[in-house]
Formats: C-alpha cells, sequence, structure tokens
C-alpha cells in the first residue's frame, strides 16, 4: 500500500559486488510486482525498496522470494501448472527435433488477483527466445501458440511468468497435431473442447503441387451464434489460409491449392463468447480429378467434407464451348457450388454457381477461347458439403445446328438443365433463329434463350411461351463468326422441355411494279427480304393479301426500309393489309421485311 498517492514504489535487486541485476515499478493499483533473477551467480543479493516521491511516501508490503516450479512437457498430455507463491515463475522443459512442428496449448489459465496477463516465453536449446505468448488480456483465459519447423534437436524451455506477480493455475499442452490423426483422405477426425477456449491444433503433410481441401463439420458452439476460426499455417510459420466457421452453416472448408512440400499445421479457435467450447469433426481430402469429353455427361461425386473437384478438358483457341451443370445435389441440401473455369495459364476465365433458391443447375457460357491447351473446371462446395453433380462440355454441334439444315430436336431429362448451340454466321448474313414444338410439362412459364457473339456479348434474346408455340428471334447483319445460342427452361414445374430449333437464312427477291410476288417462308423462324426501286417523290402502296401462317392466323409483321437503312413504315397482318406512303428520297432501290411467327 503506498497511502495518498497513485505513483510507484521502486525495486531495485544488487548482486554481491554491488551491481544492479533488476528493476521494477510497483504500483498499489497492481496489488504489487514482481522481477525475475534468472541465472544467478553464488553469493549474497540484496533489495532496495524505495517508496514513491509523492503523498504520505510510506509503504507497506508482503515480500515473496520462490524458486521456479519446474517440470516436463509430454507431448499430447495435459500439464496442470501451479504457481502458488506471488511472484513464482514456472519452467517446463520438452524435448524437440529438428524441423518438427508443435504447439503450446494453454488453457484455463486462472490468476490471483484475477484475469491478468501470464507470459509464455519458448527458449531454444541454445538458450534464445523463439517464440512468446500471453493470455489474462481481456478475460482470455487460452492461447495457442505455434511452433513450426524447430530450429534445432535438444532440450526447449517454457517460461511461465505472471506479469505483476500473481498466483497462477493453468493448462499446458504440447500438442504434435496428430492426436485423432488428421490424415489426408483417411477417416474425419472428432474433437470437443471442454475448457473455455481452448484450441484445436492439428498437423498434416503435403507434397509439392498438392492440392487439398480441408473441412469442418457437424459444428456445435454452446450457447453462441458466433464463429469458430480456422487458421492453416505452411512449414514456415505464415499463414496460407483461414476461414470463418459457423454452426448455423454446418461448418466450413477452405481450399489449399499447390502446396509447398511439408509440414502444416491448422489452429481451430472457439467463439469468444458463449460457452467458448467447440466440437467439429475435420476432414482432409485431396481434389477429385478427372477429364470432361466433348457432349458426354460426366457424373462428379465429392463424397467427403471439405472436398473439392478439378476436371481439365482440351480447348482450342477461338473454340466456342458451354459448362452445364445440372442435378446438382449437396448435404448439407440446397447450398451454393461455384465452378470456375481456368485458362491453360493458371488464370480465371470465368465462373458461376448453382444451388441457391433451389436452382440445382446453370450454364456458363465459354466464347472464343483465348488459347489451346488444357482448361481446368474447380468445382468448390461453398461451405464444404458433399456433392453430386452431372457436368457437360457442351459443344452446341450435338444434333447439329445447320444454317437451312434440317431442324434440331431437343429433350431435357434432368431439372433446370440448359440446351447448348452453336452455329457460324459470315459477315451481312441475316438470318431467323427459332423454336417450334415447344413443350414444358407442367408450367405455362416461359423458356428463355440467348444469343451470343464470339466475343460473348448477347445479341439477341426471347421469352417463349407453350401456347405461342415457341418463338423466333430476327438476326441482322451479323459479324462473321461462331454464335452460341443457351436455352433455359422454366423456373417452375419440371423445369424441363423439348422443342425443336431452326436456323434460316433469310428469303430474298424483287419486287416488280404492279406484279403480285408469292413470298414462301416454308422454315420456322424464317424471315423474307424483298426490295424494290422507288424513286423520290412517287407514291406506292404495298399490298399484302392471301397471307396463311402455320400454326393458323397468327401476325406477321412487314417493314418498309429506306435506301439508307432507316425505318420507313410498317404494318402487321393475319390476312391481308395495305401500306402506303410518299417516297421522299433519293431515287434507289428499297427493300421490305416480312417477319413473323
Amino acid at each position: 500500500m503506498t497511502p495518498n498517492t497513485t505513483n510507484y514504489a521502486y525495486l531495485t535487486v544488487y548482486k554481491s559486488d554491488g551491481g544492479a541485476v533488476a528493476s521494477q515499478l510497483c504500483y498499489a493499483a497492481n496489488n504489487g510486482c514482481q522481477t525475475n533473477l534468472v541465472n544467478l551467480e553464488a553469493g549474497t543479493y540484496s533489495a532496495v525498496i524505495t517508496p514513491p516521491y509523492d503523498g504520505d511516501r510510506t509503504m507497506s508490503f508482503k515480500s515473496t522470494l520462490s524458486t521456479d516450479v519446474t517440470g516436463t512437457l509430454a507431448a499430447d498430455k495435459v500439464q496442470t501448472l501451479t504457481l502458488g507463491r506471488r511472484g513464482q515463475n514456472g519452467r517446463l522443459s520438452f524435448a524437440g527435433t529438428a524441423g518438427q512442428t508443435v504447439a503450446l496449448q494453454v488453457a484455463a489459465q486462472a490468476t490471483a488477483p484475477a484475469d491478468r496477463l501470464t507470459y509464455y516465453t519458448v527458449y531454444k536449446p541454445d538458450g534464445a527466445v523463439l517464440n512468446s505468448t500471453s493470455a489474462g488480456s481481456n478475460g482470455t483465459s487460452a492461447t495457442t501458440l505455434n511452433l513450426p519447423n524447430l530450429p534445432a534437436t535438444g532440450t526447449y524451455t517454457v517460461f511461465v511468468d505472471p506479469y505483476q506477480g500473481e498466483t497462477l493455475s493453468t493448462q499446458l499442452t504440447l500438442a504434435t497435431g496428430t492426436t485423432s490423426g488428421q490424415v489426408t483422405n483417411g477417416a474425419s477426425g472428432s474433437f470437443a473442447t471442454s475448457i473455455p477456449q481452448q484450441n484445436v491444433y492439428l498437423t498434416f503433410t503435403a507434397t509439392a503441387g498438392q492440392n487439398l481441401g480441408l473441412a469442418l463439420s457437424d459444428l456445435v458452439t454452446p450457447n453462441t451464434t458466433n464463429y469458430a476460426y480456422l487458421t492453416v499455417y505452411k512449414s514456415d510459420g505464415g499463414a496460407v489460409a483461414s476461414q470463418l466457421c459457423y454452426a448455423a452453416n454446418n461448418g466450413c472448408q477452405t481450399n489449399l491449392v499447390n502446396l509447398e512440400a511439408g509440414t502444416y499445421s491448422a489452429v481451430i479457435t472457439p467463439p469468444y463468447d458463449g460457452d467458448r467450447t467447440m466440437s467439429f469433426k475435420s476432414t482432409l481430402s485431396t481434389d477429385v480429378t478427372g477429364t470432361l469429353a466433348a457432349d458426354k455427361v460426366q457424373t462428379l461425386t465429392l463424397g467427403r467434407r471439405g472436398q473439392n473437384g478439378r476436371l481439365s478438358f482440351a480447348g482450342t483457341a477461338g473454340q466456342t464451348v458451354a459448362l452445364q451443370v445440372a442435378a446438382q445435389a449437396t448435404a448439407p441440401a440446397d447450398r451454393l457450388t461455384y465452378y470456375t473455369v481456368y485458362k491453360p495459364d493458371g488464370a480465371v476465365l470465368n465462373s458461376t454457381y448453382a444451388g441457391s433458391n433451389g436452382t440445382s443447375a446453370t450454364t456458363l457460357n465459354l466464347p472464343n477461347l483465348p488459347a489451346t491447351g488444357t482448361y481446368t473446371v474447380f468445382v468448390d462446395p461453398y461451405q464444404g458439403e458433399t456433392l453430386s453433380t452431372q457436368l457437360t462440355l457442351a459443344t452446341g454441334t450435338t444434333s447439329g445446328q445447320v444454317t437451312n439444315g434440317a431442324s434440331g430436336s431437343f429433350a431435357t431429362t434432368v431439372p433446370g438443365q440448359n440446351v447448348y448451340l452453336t452455329f457460324t454466321a459470315t459477315a451481312g448474313q441475316n438470318m431467323g433463329f427459332a423454336l417450334s414444338n415447344l413443350v414444358t410439362p407442367n408450367s405455362t412459364n416461359a423458356v428463355y434463350f440467348v444469343v451470343y457473339r464470339a466475343d460473348g456479348a448477347g445479341i439477341a434474346s426471347q421469352n417463349c411461351y407453350v401456347s405461342s408455340g415457341g418463338c423466333q428471334v430476327n438476326l441482322a447483319n451479323l459479324d462473321a463468326g461462331t454464335y452460341s445460342v443457351v436455352i433455359t427452361p422454366p423456373y417452375n414445374g419440371d423445369q424441363t422441355m423439348s422443342f425443336k430449333s431452326t436456323l434460316s437464312t433469310d428469303v430474298t427477291g424483287t419486287l416488280v411494279a404492279d406484279k403480285v410476288q408469292t413470298l414462301t417462308l416454308g422454315r420456322r423462324g424464317q424471315n423474307g427480304r424483298l426490295s424494290f426501286a422507288g424513286t423520290a417523290g412517287q407514291t406506292v402502296a404495298l399490298q399484302v393479301a392471301g397471307q396463311t401462317t402455320v400454326p393458323a392466323e397468327r401476325t406477321t409483321y412487314y417493314t418498309v426500309y429506306k435506301p439508307d437503312g432507316a425505318h420507313l413504315n410498317s404494318v402487321g397482318a393475319t390476312s391481308e393489309a395495305t401500306l402506303e406512303r410518299v417516297m421522299n428520297f433519293e431515287i434507289e432501290r428499297l427493300h421490305f421485311q416480312a417477319s413473323g411467327s
């Protein structure tokens, strides 16, 4: 006690020759202080305690001198350390081997006075400091000190030092990470902590270039919705991955990509509130690999929590393909899975996902591949769920989409499955693309299709209804290249579809004044382009008669374009119509387009 002042008393310890060996500021607010007297020489020592310079300048205290408590840490055994005297320290030794990775786990730390800091310092066999940590601040009673790649074979020492000389009880474990095992592709490890703030420590080995997934599953964090925290360290102590893990998600996973050879460690820290304990299973797995063959369905099963898939395919520069995902199922159910396509140089080309809002299918369009080589599809269940899914590398050429050729017939059987087509066009070509004979079981909602250019940009799209018999889209003045079409089923009902697809060039011809011209568009989705010569100021009329459509009585639109390509006028007809207009333009050739169902 230091009456009427908050300033410090000052402690100095002297050797027998009068040289100072230690000193300390001692505050009543801290209930005192302590100093460590290490590796002393033989002799008589003296201690001088000086009162504060203000207040009453008096003091009262108790003094305690103690030898360090010593002991040995055995691998993966809990060691209880009790420092029952004020100012007493602990020194626990363990045998280490050069290159070995271990961790010092501290749990259930209690001090008197309560909630005070204690420092834990690990010394190498040569007496130099290896690393240190502390526990006790902000109510923490546990910590883990990772000790990767021990530098030498010999005896290491853990020095335990309550900061202000408090008494202490704590539990120490020299964790090797091998208890309950973390074996790649082996059985899952099961862990449950019973002491608040106790961490779990694991180690595993990897070979150069290996790809692994580490998952925590069946996670329980009593009386809290906050996260457990997972960190993976490489053999030099650098962190390579980390993840927040929530019991609401049943756990978490992290991807460990292209690893260096060596021993890795994982530290799992419980939530900071609630009971501050946790239980979980941990699973370490190599990625499932395989090859995607063009237009063949590949079933991918990721049967282990945290496991990922890597499927490769050969691509050619300029080629257009699509990755189709169908029949995705996860456990737990209806979870997100990400699909990422990597270029031959390892850079990301594109990505998509399935599983949100109950979707089990998607299509990732990959137009105009940038290089010739091997592409990789990385399949990554978001929270480390197990997965079964069907993947197809669609080239769009199966059942063909040939300009002016036979119609393609398609029927999907897997809910959410898309249909993917490609076709080529020459510069300036005009085409019509149609879906007909459309069936969407147990749904009246639309099928949706999009036409993409070779650079991946969408140039046309359409909603297609069974009640309309299908739909069509006009593709005018195309650039030369390969185009792709993705047809998506309705979002409800059976989420399947069947249809015919037809691609046609426009029918062309010339209208002669006052002559009847019969126009036949005999293919679904086909358009007509008929030209005529007009004179500035001339008045003419376009007469439509005898129009018949299949299906019957459908509307056809007739649009007249000026010589500069701008719209002049238009009309719609189900059987006949007359379009009259004064032609106020230079003498040139005009054309009109007939477009309908």
